[in-house]
């Protein structure tokens, strides 16, 4: 066994050392996952969640208990209830089994900016499938959401979100 090791010490070495140095190429790239995982950061949702839901209000949930602070407007969409906030930046459209199919949302100044980054979040790098002009009002529509653009002060301006089911 010693003379065999004197006589090929050079081989062992050369095969340890190209072992070695397919872990460490196996181990880099392992690590490079590892840290591209790490800095991809995590969207947190914190206004409205395209395709799920808006504040407290989740699709396809109940709707809430019917009290002063909902005014129902009939008729306004065929095969649905329309529920408007009385404070008019929530609408919610329920179907006859009392779920909530569509929620709108209006949200005033200081809630604007975060539901926008929310907004910006949901649709990173996508396309919108449709768009729609109806009476002066442009309708985006993504996957889970739409955007609801109006004139101000000749631009379209983005003034709210209709979240819908992800289709």
């Amino acid at each position: 066994m010693k003379d065999f090791l004197i006589a090929e010490y050079k081989t062992i070495i050369l095969v340890l050392l190209f072992c070695g140095g397919i872990f460490l190429w196996f181990y880099e790239r392992e690590l490079a996952k590892d840290q591209a995982k790490k800095e991809a950061k995590v969207w947190v949702y914190t206004c409205m969640e395209p395709g799920k839901r808006v504040g407290d209000y989740t699709l396809g949930t109940q709707a809430p208990q019917q009290d002063n602070t909902w005014e129902i407007v009939h008729d306004a969409v065929p095969g649905l209830t329309v529920w408007r906030h009385t404070n008019d930046n929530i609408v919610l459209n329920v179907a006859p089994d009392n779920t909530i199919r569509t929620i709108e949302f209006y949200p005033d100044e200081e809630r604007y900016d975060a539901c926008n980054a929310d907004f910006e979040a949901g649709t990173k790098g996508k396309s919108p499938s449709s768009s729609i002009k109806v009476d002066g009002t442009l309708y985006i529509r993504y996957s889970g959401i739409q955007s609801v653009s109006r004139l101000v002060e000749e631009q379209q301006k983005v003034v709210g979100w209709i979240v819908t089911s992800v289709q």
